[in-house]
């Protein structure tokens, strides 16, 4: 491992480890997805994928967040292109609900990591912070999008953020247990709904 640095900080074997964790993961689960395998369906050597991830709980939380911050800065790219506003806010909203069911694949992952950590302290902690980063990034992309017009808003921006990531969270988990894409279609559109009339609301009142 040591001879070969400048393969192992290629940022490409990188991205090829944490994608195959993901595949590996949505076909054999967390205790049937080895390290092994997903060297393997990478393409790298098992030295290399310990290299950069320790454990496989390291591995999986990666691919998680890494996920989870593609959606925020597709959010963050959004607030950039012009001033930010309740419908940017919205827009950028469509975009994380678009990603998410994009990456329905992502779902057996969370309900894996989630399981293994009521059963073991030590994963419980690094899943912990793992939702507290997410939350974050959340309240980062509402906050870019909004600008000024987040302290119009009827709650916090950190109060909407949680509600938003929890809801946005459950109604993807909905939807990759009942496999109805449609209905968890609906039920964000009504989610939209309300987060609409409670910003233009308060910004007519103003």
């Amino acid at each position: 491992v040591k001879g070969s640095k400048s393969v192992e900080r290629n940022p490409t074997a990188i991205r090829r480890i944490l994608d195959a964790a993901q595949e590996c993961i949505g076909k054999a689960g967390f205790d049937g997805a080895s390290m092994r395998d997903i060297a393997a369906t990478a393409g790298v050597s098992k030295a290399l994928v310990h290299y950069h991830f320790h454990t496989k709980d390291e591995l999986f939380l990666e691919v998680q967040a890494v996920a989870f911050r593609r959606l925020v800065g597709r959010m963050e790219e959004l607030a950039g292109a012009g001033d930010p506003s309740p419908d940017r806010a919205l827009r950028g909203l469509d975009q994380v609900w678009e990603l998410l069911t994009r990456f329905r694949a992502q779902v057996p992952l969370t309900l894996e990591l989630w399981g293994q950590a009521t059963r073991r302290p030590e994963l419980r902690q690094r899943v912990d912070d793992f939702a507290a980063e997410t939350l974050a990034l959340t309240e980062r992309g509402l906050r870019a999008t909004l600008g000024d017009h987040a302290a119009r808003m009827p709650l916090p921006p950190e109060r909407v953020a949680k509600l938003l990531h929890t809801t946005l969270w459950g109604t993807a988990i909905q939807a990759w247990f009942q496999r109805d894409r449609a209905e968890a279609n609906r039920m964000y559109a009504d989610l939209r709904v309300l987060l609409e009339h409670a910003l233009i609301d308060k910004e007519s009142s103003c």
